[in-house]
């Protein structure tokens, strides 16, 4: 791929989209789901997936410590200012 973002929009499959209005973010979507008001609302998500119990995470417990281990001053010095 040596040309990059380019050579993946000049597919046939893009053929139809005009790039300029999709990166600028002026393209009219042709579809807009309704939403109730709730901020997480995920009625259009396959139920199989939303009834799913979060059990896993992408981050590793040791990740997890060592990055709580790397923000604890910050968040000591927050406190000392927010208080």
């Amino acid at each position: 791929m040596k040309e990059g973002a380019d050579e993946i929009l000049s597919h046939p499959f893009f053929a139809s989209i005009d790039t300029t209005s999709l990166l600028t973010k002026s393209m009219v979507p042709s579809f807009i789901p309704k939403l109730s008001s709730d901020k997480y609302d995920v009625s259009h998500f396959d139920p199989e997936v939303t009834n799913q119990i979060a059990t896993e995470s992408i981050i590793s417990d040791n990740t997890r410590k060592s990055i709580q281990d790397a923000i604890s001053p910050f968040k000591e010095e927050f406190g000392k200012i927010v208080s």
